[in-house]
């Protein structure tokens, strides 16, 4: 089998990458782990940042096991922290008194405590809904990002846009003033946008590559879907896995990401994701 995508990615909050079968041909597997918040359960902590996946299920231990499973492998793991909102829940905000240093320096301090006691490997930045005005949004998250760089926590930062044209502005900033730490972009392609309906795949296709080509310099572009049933309000799983099947040749998306969250709330089994991951990237 021949093709041009090596990263597989599985966005998750429990331990189901555990028992993923990775396709042959991905050369990476990364685990990104749901969610990393700065809010206590209500409030905003202003960026002390508090594990919001399930803690019991992935613990350290766990993720150590992991890793050690595939050193003898070619196949590279790679953990991250995901941090950002679900729905209008939880947005990004810096405090009221927008201080945009004293946010950088605790959500380093609070993230680096986090990636050092989970070993991880990198941070994905995925807020859907931002409270905060663009010069504000783009410093912190920007400043944090290169601090974790710099520092050496992480070897692998990415962040997620959508179609969302009012969500995604505040990334093409971000990107703008700092691409030079950021190697992955990932486009979720269930948000904001609804594909043709007289031709759906060539729609959704040509917005993907068209969001590529904003971000052609980045080093990986994955194109992202989801297992829960209520993201699919704007087309359905096979229009995404018969358009991934068509971009297969095309060196703008070097891969995948899948949203799991859980085994519980996946419309359909997690195991069935490599499959159709084979079937998408076999000619």
């Amino acid at each position: 089998m021949s093709t041009k995508f090596k990263v597989f990615r599985e966005f998750t909050s429990d331990d189901s990458f555990l028992n993923q079968v990775i396709p042959e041909n991905i050369t990476e597997f990364q685990v990104t782990l749901s969610l990393a918040r700065d809010y206590d359960g209500n409030n905003s902590t202003n960026g002390k940042f508090i594990p919001y996946w399930d803690t019991e299920k992935v613990t350290p231990e766990v993720i150590k096991k992991f890793k050690k499973k595939y050193e003898p492998t070619a196949l590279r793991v790679k953990v991250l922290v995901s941090i950002g909102n679900k729905n209008k829940q939880f947005p990004f905000t810096i405090g009221s008194d927008s201080n945009s240093e004293a946010w950088v320096s605790e959500a380093t301090a609070s993230l680096k405590s986090i990636i050092k006691t989970y070993n991880l490997d990198g941070i994905d930045v995925s807020y859907g809904d931002i409270a905060a005005n663009e010069a504000d949004f783009v410093n912190s998250v920007g400043g944090l990002v290169r601090n974790l760089k710099q520092n050496k926590l992480i070897t692998v930062a990415s962040f997620a846009t959508s179609a969302d044209a009012a969500n995604n502005k505040f990334y093409n900033l971000l990107y703008a003033e700092y691409a030079t730490f950021f190697d992955t972009v990932v486009f979720l392609s269930w948000v904001g946008f609804t594909p043709s309906r007289a031709n759906p795949v060539a729609s959704l296709e040509e917005k993907i590559l068209a969001v590529a080509n904003e971000y052609k310099a980045v080093k990986a572009f994955l194109v992202a879907y989801s297992t829960v049933a209520e993201d699919w309000a704007n087309f359905s799983p096979p229009i995404f896995f018969i358009t991934l099947h068509g971009l297969l040749g095309n060196s703008a998306v070097k891969g995948a990401s899948i949203k799991v969250i859980s085994d519980a709330t996946a419309s359909f089994p997690a195991k069935w994701i490599p499959e159709i991951l084979l079937l998408a990237a076999s000619k």
